[in-house]
């Protein structure tokens, strides 16, 4: 959980919402925010991330999908992280 993790975290309301980390990548920020109290779920693209996170952290949630079109229902979450999405197009 190094600086750019606590910054997002200081963005955050209290620990206990519900976030959602779109493009979560290796899901370092998901175990950070989770090891600060939050509940992370993440959302990436690519179906071979999601079994790596789950490898890595087996009490990961996250789902496959695209950003834009989320398979997840609209107000599901408290707040959004998104590091990496915008550099991939």
């Amino acid at each position: 959980d190094g600086p750019v993790v606590k910054r997002h975290d200081s963005y955050l309301d209290t620990p206990g919402g519900l976030v959602l980390e779109a493009g979560y990548g290796t899901a370092a920020v998901a175990v950070a925010l989770e090891a600060m109290g939050h509940h992370v779920v993440g959302l990436d693209l690519a179906e071979r991330t999601l079994r790596r996170a789950r490898e890595t952290w087996s009490e990961f949630r996250g789902v496959a999908g695209d950003v834009p079109a989320m398979p997840l229902p609209d107000d599901s979450f408290d707040a959004v992280v998104s590091l990496g999405v915008l550099e991939h197009d």
